[in-house]
């Protein structure tokens, strides 16, 4: 969808497709029992920066924009604030900069790029009646002073300004696994895979009952086993420690897996790593992510994977279709490619 409009100035939106639009959407990210995954893609009100509240217009993100003016997209929050969780705001994809507000009151400032970004909004400021106003102020200029090249040309990608990736909130527990992270390393032989687990472990829950319901002692599980559970448990390794109401806390995990199935092109056999944070018996958090293992090294004029010869095809490729830019689906990209 493309149209045009501007009182102060002149915007010309153009609207993604194929990117995720509803909740369900998202589950390629991660699966877990006790998260809630919020997609605020759809109508956002728009209007310029210099403009008042009744000059706005209604837009769908993810889309992107041209124009030289800074321009405020807002949003209500599509859910009511529970009691006990916490609510974390990730943007996929935002050009160039972007100032964040929540209510009114700045909560973060993006300092440029398109790499994902994500923070927990700050409950002091979560209303739990009423509305929620999300507002991101996004100025999508580049310049000399900031980047190089700073106008787009032959073989520079288009510029998407705006909010032109998913952006979705995430509804935690209050005592949840926050960043984590999967190293591994393959022996030369293919026959095993050394893991290193990483996870930050965030404590939010404040209050007489912080401590007098399920105390402060916890137990991180992690379990690798085939993806779909069709080949049962492959490792798994646990550790138990402490966390008093308001910390964090980074644990490392280490486990092996013997006789792995390896990832390659023809066979992209997956595992699924799977991070549980327990209280007892109680289940407080889980976050189940796919991972492929496999071993790659380089040649004499070749290329070696998994202990066999590989050959590699590829294309430079810089999503650039008109208007659309980076915006463009996975099956889009291949199919440009092929063409």
């Amino acid at each position: 969808m493309l149209f045009t409009w501007g009182i102060n100035g002149q915007a010309k939106f153009t609207t993604a497709e194929g990117l995720a639009q509803r909740d369900g959407d998202l589950d390629y990210l991660e699966q877990s029992g006790t998260r809630r995954t919020i997609s605020l893609a759809g109508g956002w009100s728009v209007r310029f920066a210099d403009e008042p509240d009744g000059a706005a217009k209604q837009v769908n993100v993810p889309s992107s924009f041209e124009s030289e003016s800074e321009l405020i997209f807002e949003k209500i929050l599509p859910f009511t604030p529970a009691g006990g969780k916490n609510y974390k705001l990730v943007f996929l994809g935002v050009s160039h900069k972007a100032e964040i507000m929540l209510n009114g009151r700045m909560i973060y400032r993006h300092p440029g790029g398109t790499f994902p970004f994500s923070f927990l909004l700050p409950r002091d400021l979560l209303k739990a009646s009423g509305q929620n106003k999300l507002s991101v102020k996004v100025n999508g200029n580049l310049d000399k002073r900031e980047t190089f090249p700073f106008k787009m040309s032959f073989l520079y990608p288009y510029n998407n300004k705006g909010i032109f990736r998913e952006v979705f909130v995430q509804e935690l527990p209050d005592i949840f696994v926050g960043e984590y992270a999967v190293n591994y390393k393959v022996s030369p032989n293919g026959n095993r895979v050394e893991l290193s687990l990483l996870a930050g472990i965030s404590n939010r829950k404040f209050g007489r009952s912080a401590t007098d319901s399920i105390g402060n002692k916890f137990d991180l599980q992690v379990t690798v086993r085939g993806s779909g559970s069709e080949d049962g448990r492959a490792g798994s390794a646990d550790q138990k420690f402490s966390l008093e109401p308001g910390k964090d806390q980074e644990l490392t995990l280490a486990l092996n897996i013997s006789d792995p199935r390896l990832w390659s092109p023809s066979s992209p056999y997956m595992y699924d790593v799977e991070f549980r944070l327990y209280a007892g018996d109680v289940l407080l958090d889980e976050a189940v992510i796919p991972v492929g293992f496999y071993f790659f090294r380089p040649g004499d004029n070749s290329f070696n994977l998994n202990n066999g010869k590989f050959s590699l095809k590829g294309v430079t490729y810089i999503p650039s279709v008109s208007e659309r830019g980076s915006m463009l689906s996975y099956e889009e990209m291949a199919r440009d490619i092929r063409l």
